[in-house]
């Protein structure tokens, strides 16, 4: 096994036991998310997650909604990994899903990973963004949260673009009533967004059927 060089370990840290300095900016007045689609005033558009599994997800009974700066950004990390290497997507992964255009409500600013000074905060660097330890940036969220911030604005994991940019707001955790500005059909976004959809299904006339003696 080839020896692995400092270079090669993460640099990303567990967040300073006390405060810093933390550039911050306004939270949006609006972002996407895409969901499952649901009955309902909200179409199941808002979810504040508090579970191992989300990268910035607070604890309970608070919780976090991951939400981007646009359509195609909010369906791409939804799909996730999926995406990697190809330019088509199952439909079983579009069916029922919808993008919705979110307003968000007012509060505390996030915190911006994304700002130059960000570097400034002991341990952190961009690898907050796309790094899979969610125990090791689920602690980065409870210091922002600690220190009065409302969110997080990070760069999308499965996008290239400069300005994909995805957000984790916080708050109660659980769903909310409020209506969406606009809800997309997935598969318009995808379409968009120059993905092809793929069915699963394999036409009967495909299928050989063998007589088994």
């Amino acid at each position: 096994m080839g020896r692995v060089t400092g270079r090669q370990r993460l640099s990303l840290t567990r967040p300073p036991v006390g405060p810093a300095p933390i550039p911050v900016i306004a939270r949006p007045d609006e972002a996407w998310r895409a969901h499952v689609r649901r009955a309902g005033p909200s179409s199941g558009a808002w979810w504040f997650t508090s579970t191992p599994d989300g990268r910035f997800d607070l604890e309970a009974p608070k919780g976090t909604c991951y939400l981007a700066s646009d359509a195609t950004s909010a369906l791409r990390e939804r799909l996730g990994p999926t995406l990697s290497g190809v330019s088509s997507v199952e439909a079983a992964d579009v069916d029922g899903v919808a993008v919705s255009r979110m307003p968000i409500p007012r509060g505390p600013d996030f915190a911006d990973t994304t700002a130059g000074d960000a570097v400034k905060i002991p341990g952190l660097t961009r690898e907050i963004c796309t790094v899979v330890d969610y125990d090791l940036t689920r602690a980065w969220a409870a210091w922002f949260d600690k220190h009065y911030c409302g969110g997080v604005r990070y760069s999308a994991r499965h996008t290239t673009a400069v300005g994909s940019l995805s957000y984790a707001l916080f708050g109660k955790a659980g769903t909310r009533t409020t209506r969406p500005r606009e809800v997309l059909d997935a598969r318009d976004v995808a379409a968009a967004a120059g993905l092809q959809i793929v069915s699963d299904d394999v036409p009967d006339a495909d299928i050989d059927v063998i007589d088994v003696p």
